[in-house]
């Protein structure tokens, strides 16, 4: 859907905060079309976004891209494959440290 979305906004211009546009690009990837309309008007994923928001701004989350890993480890922004290596080798250093 990222990527459909992605598409929708920068290639062809569509306005991806309208519901039916939603819908429709729902629809194009195949999801259920009145699923995905029911849960764009009923609002139960607003407190999941919401979350989501102010889990990003404790993170400082200020820019794209905007990378998390290990749930504590981020990478802000065009960043050198050097940079990326050494937050993943940390991150996972810690997840095998605690896994055994």
């Amino acid at each position: 859907m990222v990527r459909r979305l992605f598409k929708a906004y920068f290639t062809e211009g569509l306005n991806i905060a309208d519901h039916q546009t939603l819908t429709d690009l729902a629809a194009d990837i195949g999801l259920e079309r009145q699923a995905a309309a029911d849960s764009l008007h009923s609002g139960d994923l607003s407190a999941a976004v919401d979350l989501d928001l102010k889990y990003a701004e404790e993170l400082g989350v200020t820019a794209v891209p905007f990378f998390v890993l290990g749930g504590k480890y981020a990478v802000s922004g065009a960043q050198p494959v050097e940079a990326f290596a050494q937050a993943l080798n940390t991150a996972w250093d810690e997840v095998v440290e605690s896994a055994g």
